[in-house]
């Protein structure tokens, strides 16, 4: 006996609840990164998934945050060493980071003109 389409939707519900827990709960103790590698799992379980797309996407965000954040400090006390240090960590764990590389032309060109000085 087959599910009839309510039961599905149902039982959907309730799985993508409970991946939406568990990446929530992931971010808060293992971090974004972790996190996200979850939800990309709940997405491949749910592909069809908006909101576990977006809790993906939510978890890279904040991840890019995080780095974006500690970039920024470093970067407004002149201190690009540590600022590209920092870029660097956070884009091995999310390389297509648009706002990470943004931060990483920006570095480059401040550390350029710095040298021309």
């Amino acid at each position: 006996a087959s599910l009839d389409s309510a039961a599905t939707k149902k039982i959907d519900s309730y799985l993508e609840h409970y991946w939406i827990n568990k990446i929530n709960a992931v971010q808060k103790l293992e971090g974004f990164l972790k996190a996200a590698g979850i939800a990309q799992n709940a997405i491949d379980a749910m592909p069809k998934s908006a909101a576990l797309k977006n809790a993906k996407a939510m978890c890279l965000r904040n991840y890019d945050t995080e780095f974006h954040n500690r970039f920024a400090a470093f970067a407004n006390n002149k201190q690009y060493q540590e600022a590209l240090n920092v870029l660097n960590e956070g884009l091995q764990g999310n390389p297509q980071s648009s706002i990470l590389n943004n931060d990483l032309n920006k570095l480059n060109r401040l550390m350029q003109s710095q040298a021309g000085k």
